[in-house]
């Protein structure tokens, strides 16, 4: 596998096929080629941070996007090399300009834990991986999410709400309720006690039904199923 290494000072950057690891210090930022989602594409005019249209590697490009807070991803243009970092948090197609030849790197922000496991343990591996359950608080961050991170899951997946100490609303793990912000729920839901299998179900996970949508559902926290991170 073709490894490129490139140092300034201080800052590293390795890039290993899809994946390019951004180092500033010792703070670490992961980016994932994101193909044939966005891939073609370019950051709408008022979302690009910097655009640079001589030849830049990739390493240099992944590399400024790392030290630029407000940047979420970089596209890079194969053939002339131009490099355009991009403020737009969730870029889906349907948001961004065509631009043939376009390869499109994004901060890792969510990551998708193969392993499936109860809420509990799964709300612990995303602590201890420096992030959490990942919480979904508009409809732009759920498809991105359905569109890049899920493009080829099917099932469950765990997301990062319980149901308060009363049980009786859903609240996000930072403290804000599900009912305040963008909800997704599955039709009748949420059950937060389910007579036909005898459980109370005060854990949220987002499934795939049969006709290919993304839903909310209340499920029994002791349920296994894979989960999905978020980082800041």
């Amino acid at each position: 596998m073709l490894i490129t290494t490139l140092s300034f000072g201080l800052c590293y950057l390795f890039v290993y096929g899809t994946f390019c690891n951004g180092f500033v210090g010792n703070k670490v930022t992961k980016f994932t080629k994101y193909k044939s989602v966005i891939e073609g594409y370019i950051c709408p005019a008022d979302h690009i941070i910097f655009d640079y249209e001589e030849n830049v590697s990739l390493a240099r490009c992944a590399l400024k996007c790392s030290k630029t807070s407000m940047c979420y991803g970089v596209f890079r243009h194969i053939t002339g090399m131009r490099c355009v970092g991009c403020q737009d948090r969730f870029l889906t197609s349907d948001t961004a300009p065509l631009l043939s030849g376009t390869e499109y790197f994004r901060r890792q922000t969510y990551k998708l834990v193969l392993k499936r496991m109860p809420w509990t343990d799964a709300k612990n591996y995303c602590n201890d991986l420096g992030g959490y359950l990942a919480i979904i608080t508009s409809q732009e961050e759920e498809q991105f999410i359905e569109t890049s991170v899920f493009s080829a899951q099917n099932g469950s997946v765990w997301l990062g709400a319980t149901t308060d100490a009363s049980a009786k609303f859903f609240l996000w793990q930072d403290g804000s309720a599900v009912s305040d912000g963008y909800m997704n729920w599955k039709d009748g839901e949420p059950i937060l006690y389910n007579p036909s299998n005898d459980k109370a179900e005060h854990c949220m996970l987002i499934h795939k039904h049969t006709s290919g949508v993304w839903r909310w559902k209340a499920k029994s926290c002791s349920y296994k199923v894979i989960p999905l991170c978020e980082f800041d």
